[in-house]
Formats: structure tokens, C-alpha cells, sequence
């Protein structure tokens, strides 16, 4: 699975809420993996979505990045035996903890979009507690993955930072609203407003 999946949803149905104001949607019941009987309501989808990523956090407090995570090209737990065998096809190697920056700060933002999401419905408490989880992570992302020039990509099966000033799978930013110093300002546009909130550019 691509692990940054867990967070889109989050995001898309969040930007949804703020252009229309339409809160209806979070009720529609919703099945799973369109299983007939499944269906629980789309805020309880948003809701597991985000736990699936606690509950899968290497030594980092990063996201474990599964098979791969919005980059399908960057693998870091399958290991071909074969000469010539696609990645995509090579099994999972586990034991290892290779995380996942980039979804990290996929993560913080959902998280935090799930938060006033859930203020919106009057759920305090778990509005405050997604903002908990959301600073962690903020935490974790800008201790564990910025290098004080760029951020990290990844850290690998084996623990090894991937990504550096030199290496082209650095990233120059990562979505940590509010957490940005200067420097890893320094390349995100300015937000976009809309009667509803406001979105990353």
C-alpha cells in the first residue's frame, strides 16, 4: 500500500468542507472497499484513516513508508532476488523501519484538518486530540527530517537517512502549516483563502 493514501482523503474531503460549507457530506455512509454492509459514515473513514498512520510510526516518530509512499519509485523495504525483476513486484521485506518524511507532513496536515473538522461538529475532544498528534508529528518531522538546509526524503530499511543537500531525492519543502521557520519558508507559496478556510497554494 501507498502509505500517503491514508492522509489524501482527509485533505480532499477538508478542502471539500471549506469551498461549499457543506458539512452534510461527513454523514454519508460510506462502505469499505465497496463491501457490501460495510458502510460506516465518511468522518469515521477520516478518522481511521488518520489512526492507520499512528498506528504504524517507526523509530523516528515518521510515518513507516510500507511500499512506497506518493513516489511509487521510491522503495525502500522490497529487495529483488531475482536480476531484472521490477520492484513492484518483489515482496515486502519486513523488520525494517523505513519512514517516510514527505508523508509525515502529509499526516500533520491532515491531522490538522481533521481537527477544526471535528470543531466544526462540536467534537472538542477529538479536535484536541488530532492537534496533539499533529504537533508530535510536526515535531518529529522537523527534528528527525530537516538537515538545516533541506528536507530528508526518507530513512531507509536500515535506518539510513535518504536525501540530502547533494542527493536528488532531498525535498525543499514539506506541509507543516504554522511550523515553517524562514528557511523551510522559504520555497511554499502563500495560502489561498476561501469564505470557509484556507488551503496550502
Amino acid at each position: 500500500m501507498y502509505r500517503s493514501i491514508s492522509a489524501d482523503g482527509t485533505s480532499i474531503v477538508a478542502g471539500y468542507v471549506k469551498e461549499t460549507g457543506d458539512q452534510t457530506i461527513l454523514d454519508e455512509h460510506v462502505p469499505y472497499d465497496n463491501e457490501e454492509g460495510s458502510a460506516t459514515p465518511l468522518y469515521e473513514h477520516l478518522e481511521r484513516s488518520l489512526r492507520y498512520t499512528l498506528d504504524r510510526l517507526g523509530p523516528h516518530g515518521l510515518p513507516l513508508i510500507g511500499r512506497a509512499d506518493w513516489n511509487d519509485c521510491l522503495n525502500l523495504n522490497c529487495f529483488s532476488e531475482v536480476p531484472g525483476e521490477s520492484f513492484q513486484t518483489a515482496a515486502n521485506r519486513y523488520g525494517g523501519a523505513a519512514e517516510s518524511v514527505f508523508i509525515g507532513g502529509l499526516f500533520v496536515l491532515a491531522a490538522r484538518e481533521l481537527a477544526e473538522i471535528a470543531n466544526l461538529r462540536e467534537l472538542v475532544e477529538d479536535a484536541t486530540a488530532y492537534q496533539v498528534e499533529a504537533e508530535k508529528t510536526a515535531g518529529s518531522v522537523v527534528e528527525h527530517g530537516w538537515d538545516g538546509a533541506w528536507f530528508r526524503r526518507a530513512y531507509d530499511y536500515f535506518g539510513n537517512v535518504v536525501g540530502s543537500p547533494k542527493a536528488c531525492a532531498s525535498i525543499p519543502c514539506c506541509p507543516l502549516p504554522g511550523r515553517a521557520s524562514p528557511p523551510r519558508a522559504a520555497s511554499a507559496g502563500p495560502p489561498t483563502r476561501s469564505p470557509f478556510g484556507s488551503r496550502s497554494a
